[in-house]
């Protein structure tokens, strides 16, 4: 169960990241 929780953060992650990029185009 750990693993799924690890996986979500670091999309979490990505998608933040994702979404600050785009914003800042």
């Amino acid at each position: 169960m750990r693993v799924i929780e690890e996986m979500r953060s670091s999309a979490n992650k990505k998608t933040s990241i994702a979404i600050t990029g785009n914003s800042t185009k």
